[in-house]
């Protein structure tokens, strides 16, 4: 595991991680490859200018194959609003590009900023699925905790990214049937498919 700092926060990254970009990169379009990291980027970027703004600290920064994990300072415990917001500040990142490289298209013409605003658009909504290690589930869960214990609210979770997998994987034997499916929506459901069950494992243990 690769590791480093970043003044007071600690940055790791797994092989694993270094694997999964180098099968992405082996199997898809470079070009969109290349766009849907630096969206991804922008993304991550997002939850930590919450977190700064909210005035909380990050302790450390992991980088896996299952996903993106911000620690935080345990300085400061955070409210289940300030949560919600950091939650859903990856997506508010990800919708601004959206509409501002849209419009670059739209004024310009120009392809390149039109696929720039479609990954975002799809980088957002991808990470606003109701599934665990995602943002969708991580902002239904503080959303859940306000009404219900913190069993029940895991109960939930579990529950929603099971029905949205089998959803998910429901869809990609229809595109297939269809019209050979897509490579890209394979890999996203595969990939939901292995953090819900290294999530599975661990409630287990």
């Amino acid at each position: 595991m690769l590791k480093f700092r970043i003044g007071n926060c600690r940055v790791c990254i797994s092989g694993s991680f270094f694997a999964l970009i180098t099968f992405i990169l082996l199997v898809s379009d470079s070009e969109i490859v290349l766009i849907s990291l630096f969206s991804s980027f922008l993304h991550e970027a997002g939850h930590i200018f919450a977190m700064w703004v909210l005035g909380y600290g990050i302790k450390q920064l992991t980088f896996t194959a299952v996903g993106i994990r911000l620690d935080k300072s345990e300085s400061i415990a955070a409210s289940y609003t300030d949560e919600i917001i950091v939650s859903i500040a990856g997506f508010a990142v990800n919708a601004l590009l959206c509409l501002l490289f849209f419009s670059v298209y739209v004024y310009t013409g120009i392809v390149f900023a039109r696929n720039i605003a479609i990954v975002n658009l799809l980088v957002g909504i991808f990470n606003l699925l109701p599934v665990e290690s995602l943002d969708g589930a991580r902002t239904l869960y503080y959303i859940l905790l306000k009404r219900m214990t913190p069993e029940r609210a895991d109960r939930v979770i579990l529950y929603s990214s099971l029905v949205t997998v089998l959803l998910l994987i429901s869809s990609v034997f229809f595109l297939f049937r269809m019209n050979g499916g897509n490579l890209s929506f394979v890999i996203a459901t595969v990939y939901m498919m292995f953090i819900l069950i290294n999530h599975i494992i661990e409630l287990k243990k």
